[in-house]
């Protein structure tokens, strides 16, 4: 049967490059059973009754592992795998290793060694399966009873400052930020504070509850607002997918949260920050001990407002969220506290009806959200003031100016109900009616001797992709049986594998040119770009000394200009010694690359071993580490090591305070930085003329070195 040969994640292996070796070594087969037994698993990939079966009976282990294959874009380097899991779920380097084991068997993943050491990868034919069924799996639920609630407003701050933008006048200027003047007017009409005030409509607009038109303006989008007053959220559908996972009663760690985040962010999706949830209807914020967590709650609530004859409307706190978006549609909003105050008006009922509501619906929405009649001389006020209102609709058309006595005989050929009348002889035609065939029909009546050129109208903007939002977490059924796994519960049986059985594990080594050959070849096709024959050998003749991972990371190029980009980045920062003159020369004439000589490093005590352990414990202590980096060495102060998507960097400031971020794959070797003693001298600096007055601190140096004098050189200045 055919492989899949296609994943929305990045970096997969495809089964069909899983070499015969491997398949023998795992499986402990025959090398004439291997390619049969590939096949076999290429079957099963792609039957989901035996996905699901897998995934059910998969030990607790190997389901973390695939959790963090998925969340880190389908591979991760053996160290990290380590890392994570235990940061993650708490797993040791053996668990870790037995869920491995047990993928491994499945051929649910591939070894692959690396330029720095070993990494795993999803196999590409069951890794879209594998990740939508495994998406969240650290969404751990924990006990409900040890859950603390925190302070919680049900969302109503959030939703009536949302709702206050509908008569505010707030725009987002050219530089991306809100109006200040505008801002402060409304933090002093609501007594709020501006910082506050600027913070709850940034969080809105990023939860798509307000919009912004073209122009900047920004308003409540009502059709949201109503849907997250009852905890749902039509444009931020991954609120929508946690909502549902929490919804079972169960909290969860905000960490856990965050990392589920970051996995979205990764995969392309919008999402929003996890402070920011507790603050949301449908959500609660507390703690589980002393670590913060999250509950999703259903939004509650009564009619409880009261609207006084002074055409003021008081909430108070037990009213239900979507009561404000009925009461503010309305009203204007004069102050926010524990009871929302609100004011009806006659310019915010104008604006009501001019959004399409009438003077009954209004009056009718403040009846059913009170809990008291309303007075009367409220709901007449707003009923004659919603009669008295006059719509005026901007329109946009085709002007036609006739004789005012061809008037009448143009309207009826144009149509009488697409075109309308504005003054004698002037005719606005619909916008949906095209120029040519308005032209057409005014010279079949002999009215139109010749069309005037026309510049053809600017293309409107293509609507925005919503990016795509990844499966929902993974079923409660497997996240309850990772939290009892944690708990030791024995119905969860601990790994049995030692991690002598398991390590090491065999490796997929790419060695034979006739594949790379194909793979090229497969390139070429897929992207449409033919290499002349000499660039299609220096290229193949570099990615026989690449990793699989460096090779996987070449081929990914989507076009000409990318792969030489990529093929740049690999030649010094891997060691192609022993490529050939001729190649080299090839390199440079097909793509202009040309490779950098390597400078010699220092004479250090250099160790191509534990070089991860050593950056941490120098990230630890903030001491200054020597790395060789293939072409160049330098001195870094380690401050910390933190992932980025797929790869781990090393940040830290050199000798000249100069902030460095290395990738961990870029080190070769590290070393004790030498001691400052050894450092050489610092060469004297310049030195003024005998008799010349020495320059201000604060200009150039005149040494030329770019820095302030009093930065370089005074510091050097000779007593005269």
């Amino acid at each position: 049967m055919p492989f899949s040969t296609e994943s929305s994640l990045p970096t997969t292996w495809p089964l069909e490059d899983v070499s015969l070796k491997l398949v023998s070594d795992v499986l402990r087969c025959s090398s004439a059973e291997a390619r049969g037994e590939r096949d076999r698993f290429a079957r099963h990939h792609a039957d989901e009754a035996w996905l699901d079966q897998a995934v059910a009976t998969l030990p607790v282990p190997s389901l973390c592992v695939a959790a963090l294959l998925a969340r880190n874009g389908g591979m991760l380097y053996v160290p990290e795998l380590h890392s994570q899991a235990n940061a993650s779920f708490g797993l040791g380097a053996d668990e870790t290793d037995a869920g491995v084991y047990e993928l491994l068997q499945l051929m649910l993943i591939a070894p692959l060694q690396a330029t720095r050491g070993e990494c795993i990868a999803l196999v590409t034919s069951a890794a879209d399966a594998i990740a939508s069924r495994v998406a969240g799996l650290e969404l751990i639920p924990l006990s409900r009873e040890a859950f603390v609630a925190g302070e919680h407003d049900g969302g109503r701050a959030l939703i009536a400052v949302a709702m206050a933008l509908a008569t505010a006048e707030l725009r987002i200027t050219n530089g991306g930020t809100l109006h200040r003047t505008v801002l402060k007017r409304l933090a002093k009409q609501l007594g709020s504070d501006p910082v506050d005030l600027e913070r709850s409509i940034v969080a809105a607009h990023q939860l798509r509850l307000v919009r912004a038109d073209a122009d900047g303006l920004m308003s409540p989008d009502r059709e949201a607002l109503l849907a997250a007053a009852d905890g749902r959220y039509l444009r931020l559908p991954v609120l929508d997918t946690l909502a549902a996972v929490l919804r079972d009663g169960a909290p969860v760690a905000s960490d856990a949260i965050d990392r589920y985040f970051g996995a979205i962010e990764y995969h392309g999706s919008v999402t929003v920050p996890v402070d920011l949830l507790g603050r949301l209807p449908g959500f609660r914020a507390g703690t589980v001990g002393k670590a913060p967590a999250l509950v999703a709650i259903e939004p509650a609530g009564k009619p409880a407002a009261s609207v006084t004859p002074s055409f003021e409307v008081f909430i108070p706190p037990e009213s239900h969220p979507r009561d404000l978006v009925e009461i503010l549609e309305a009203c204007e909003l004069v102050r926010i506290d524990r009871a929302i105050v609100a004011r009806i008006t006659k310019a915010s009922v104008i604006q009501a009806v001019s959004r399409g509501s009438t003077g009954e619906q209004l009056v009718a929405a403040l009846a059913k959200v009170s809990r008291t009649p309303l007075p009367q001389n409220v709901s007449a006020a707003m009923l004659d003031w919603a009669g008295t209102t006059v719509i005026a609709t901007l329109a946009r058309g085709t002007v036609v100016v006739v004789p005012p006595s061809e008037q009448s005989r143009v309207a009826a050929a144009l149509g009488a109900s697409r075109t309308r009348v504005v003054a004698p002889g002037v005719l606005v035609v619909d916008d949906g009616v095209a120029e040519r065939t308005i032209a057409a029909t005014l010279r079949k009546i002999g009215i139109l001797e010749r069309v005037p050129e026309v510049p053809p109208p600017a293309r409107r903007a293509a609507p925005a992709i919503e990016p795509a939002v990844p499966s929902p977490p993974a079923s409660l059924a497997l996240r309850a049986r990772v939290a009892a796994y944690q708990r030791h519960d024995p119905r969860e049986k601990r790994p049995a594998v030692a991690r002598a059985t398991v390590k090491p594990h065999p490796t997929q080594q790419i060695d034979k040119p006739d594949t790379l050959v194909r793979r090229l070849e497969r390139w070429e096709r897929t992207h449409d770009e033919l290499l002349p024959p000499e660039g299609f050998d220096a290229v193949v003749d570099v990615l026989l000394r690449l990793s699989a991972v460096d090779v996987q990371f070449v081929l990914g190029a989507n076009n000409r200009k990318e792969l030489a980009k990529r093929l740049g980045v690999m030649l010094p920062s891997r060691d192609l010694a022993d490529l050939d003159l001729e190649v080299l020369q090839d390199l440079e004439d097909v793509f202009g690359l040309t490779k950098p000589q390597r400078q010699p490093r220092p004479e250090l005590d250099w160790q191509t071993e534990h070089v991860l352990a050593r950056l941490e414990a120098a990230a630890r202590t903030h001491s200054t580490v020597a790395l060789d980096l293939g072409t160049r060495t330098c001195a870094i102060a380690v401050r910390k090591i933190a992932p980025r998507g797929t790869a781990l960097l090393v940040f830290g400031d050199d000798e000249h305070d100069v902030s460095h971020a290395i990738r961990l794959d870029e080190i070769r070797a590290i070393a004790d930085a030498p001691p400052a003693s050894a450092a050489p001298a610092k060469a004297a600096g310049w030195q003024p003329a005998p008799g010349m007055t020495p320059p201000p601190g604060h200009v150039k140096c005149p040494c030329m070195s770019g820095k302030r004098y009093r930065e370089c050189c005074r510091s050097t200045l000779q007593p005269s």
